[in-house]
C-alpha cells in the first residue's frame, strides 16, 4: 500500500510510505564505497530514496548518486545500497526537487 503522506523520520524526509511483508535495510554509502550509516526499517516507514535527493542524517547533509536493492531470498532483508555524495550546507539549497 502506498500513502502520499509526507513523514519525517530519523532526519530524513521523503514523500509517501510503503509497507510490504519484509525487513528492508537502508545501507548509505560515500561515493569511495564506504559506509556512513545503517537504517533498518522493518515496519516500511521509510520510502526508497530518490536519484539527487537532498537527505540528512544526524548533522550530514547527502545527495543521492544511486539507489542499489540487493536481495537474494524473500527470506532475507532487501537491503538498499544508497550511494551518497556529502553536501556542505551552504550549497544544499541548490540540489532540492
Amino acid at each position: 500500500m502506498v500513502d502520499s503522506s509526507q513523514i519525517e523520520l530519523l532526519g530524513l524526509v521523503m514523500e509517501g510510505i510503503f509497507r510490504g511483508g519484509h525487513v528492508r535495510v537502508f545501507r548509505f554509502v560515500d561515493i569511495l564505497g564506504c559506509e556512513i550509516h545503517t537504517i533498518n526499517d522493518p515496519e516500511h516507514l521509510l520510502p526508497i530514496p530518490e536519484i539527487w535527493q537532498i537527505i540528512t542524517i544526524g548533522f550530514s547533509r547527502m545527495r543521492v548518486e544511486s539507489v542499489m536493492l540487493k536481495r537474494t531470498d524473500s527470506s532475507e532483508p532487501s537491503v538498499y545500497n544508497v550511494r551518497v555524495r556529502l553536501v556542505p550546507a551552504a550549497t544544499a539549497h541548490l540540489f532540492k526537487n
